[in-house]
């Protein structure tokens, strides 16, 4: 009797216990479900910001396709695009270029973040994503963050908000009963290692330089910080402005001359940089630094042998010039020289294995030459790993060692990493109330053109489809018109970019007419 009776109360706990689960699963599928069609019906409500005492803002946020890439910086499709706004609706658009060379969709997700603070954009044009599968930054954060399920469940997200509102609720009682709490200000991020500085608004930044400009014009100081933000925001020719008005009061400073000289270089005028840094060279000789930055200028020309001149030179005054090695090893991809290319990148990464540029580049390399495996990359990976034994502690190494003992598998896990970060940009960009653009690339990145086009599907977001228009065009005419070296745009590339994007904005009402430059 006793042994029916407790059988029937274990029977009751779990039947209990499998209804309570089965709740729960239903409940998180309807929040995913409620989630997803919620996200679908908020963005295309965005409309055009209401401000009228403003420009309308658009952020461009990308890797080296929304810097430059292989044209000047000055023909970038942001800049063009700004032109193009500036000549047609005269000052009522403010185009932001946010793009990082070789920036994945991580770095990208912080840096969003982080002009959004700066320059409350009304729009965003995103074009990121071909990176991922050779910047493997952030991706070891990822990762963690996914081996744990039930922190991703919707009902435990739900409950931690209602923790939170619930703890909101406290504090405000406790304020009006006089208790006082150290309470944090909460600024809006998903970073918790954002700098203060970065909340500043571009405009309150800009209005302090320029008074203490006002105050002290004969302070060369004044105008080189004003250059330095200038030129931090990617406003070149500003900057060059204000270092010249500096150079004007202390022609003898060196370092005035490679600050102008670095002005030049972003913006592509590399002949007119060389020219200042060879100054520079002239007052203090024996700066590595000067000949790695005449190095990367001749580089750029195209003029190999006196680049490599230049690198010897920063190496012969400072064997320790990692970047020199890099950029030597470049040069001999460039010449086909790849057994060269991976000795000297093999020893930036010796020199410098914090710096994960270098085990980029060894990665890209692999993907564009056939004399050499994966087996031997892991060799050149594990002898480095026998020389300096503190590299096994090295996260970003030792991705890359997985990246290429099982490529395939590991490629997945990439795309999924890839596709999280998209996400995150659209509840950010929903978050703060901004229109989102998504573009794809030019060039066929299969995983990241489909990864962009999925999730422009998936949010009923505005779609600029830029492969299909360049396969259109190089099938008619030469592919070295619109796309170069690794793939990137050319001037007339981006001039193509900036008509599709066009026609995208007088289909979302954002402009009303454009008169898209066919191409020369």
């Amino acid at each position: 009797m006793n042994k029916n009776k407790g059988n029937k109360i274990i029977t009751k706990i779990s039947i209990s216990i499998f209804s309570f689960i089965f709740f729960l699963g239903l409940l998180e599928i309807g929040l995913r479900f409620a989630g997803h069609f919620y996200s679908k019906k908020l963005i295309p409500e965005l409309r055009i910001s209401s401000k009228v005492e403003t420009p309308y803002k658009i952020l461009c946020i990308g890797d080296s396709y929304t810097v430059g890439g292989a044209g000047n910086w000055e023909d970038c499709y942001p800049n063009q695009l700004q032109r193009v706004l500036l000549q047609k609706f005269n000052g009522r658009f403010k185009v932001i270029n946010g793009g990082e060379c070789e920036s994945n969709t991580t770095q990208s997700l912080r840096r969003l973040t982080r002009l959004i603070k700066i320059h409350d954009p009304d729009c965003v044009i995103l074009l990121v994503g071909s990176s991922n599968m050779f910047n493997l930054f952030g991706y070891e954060d990822y990762e963690k963050s996914n081996k744990n399920i039930f922190l991703n469940l919707r009902i435990y997200k739900m409950v931690r908000i209602l923790k939170t509102n619930i703890k909101g609720e406290i504090l405000k009682w406790r304020s009006k009963q006089n208790i006082t709490a150290p309470i944090k200000k909460r600024i809006f991020s998903i970073y918790e290692n954002d700098k203060p500085g970065d909340c500043i608004s571009y405009d309150e930044e800009e209005k302090k330089y320029k008074k203490e400009i006002a105050l002290h014009s004969e302070d060369s100081s004044t105008y080189i910080e004003l250059g330095k933000f200038y030129r931090e925001h990617k406003e070149f020719k500003k900057a060059k402005e204000m270092f010249e008005e500096a150079l004007a009061l202390n022609p003898e400073e060196d370092w005035l001359y490679e600050e102008l000289g670095g002005c030049y270089s972003e913006m592509g005028r590399y002949t007119e940089a060389i020219n200042l840094y060879n100054k520079a060279v002239k007052l203090t000789p024996n700066q590595d630094g000067l000949y790695l930055s005449l190095g990367c200028c001749y580089s750029n020309l195209g003029k190999y042998k006196e680049a490599k001149k230049m690198f010897n030179k920063a190496i012969a005054l400072n064997s320790k010039q990692d970047w020199a090695y890099t950029e030597l090893g470049l040069i001999y991809v460039y010449e086909g020289k790849y057994d060269l290319a991976f000795d000297f990148l093999f020893k930036g990464m010796e020199l410098k294995p914090e710096i994960f540029s270098n085990y980029y580049f060894v990665t890209r390399i692999y993907e564009f030459q056939s004399e050499y495996d994966a087996e031997y990359i892991l060799e050149r990976f594990n002898r480095l790993l026998e020389n300096n034994p503190e590299l096994k502690e090295n996260a970003v190494l030792l991705n890359y060692i997985r990246f290429f003992e099982n490529r395939k598998s590991f490629e997945k896990k990439i795309i999924k990493w890839l596709r999280s970060d998209l996400e995150k940009m659209v509840k950010i960009c929903q978050e703060n109330n901004i229109k989102l653009l998504i573009q794809n690339y030019p060039y066929t990145y299969l995983s990241a053109n489909q990864s962009l086009k999925d999730l422009a599907l998936k949010y009923s977001l505005p779609f600029v489809d830029n492969n299909s228009s360049f396969q259109e065009l190089i099938a008619k005419s030469i592919m070295e018109r619109y796309l170069a070296d690794f793939n990137h745009c050319t001037t007339e590339g981006h001039e193509v970019m900036v008509n599709n994007i066009c026609k995208i904005l007088i289909s979302e009402g954002v402009i009303l007419e454009y008169e898209p430059g066919s191409p020369h």
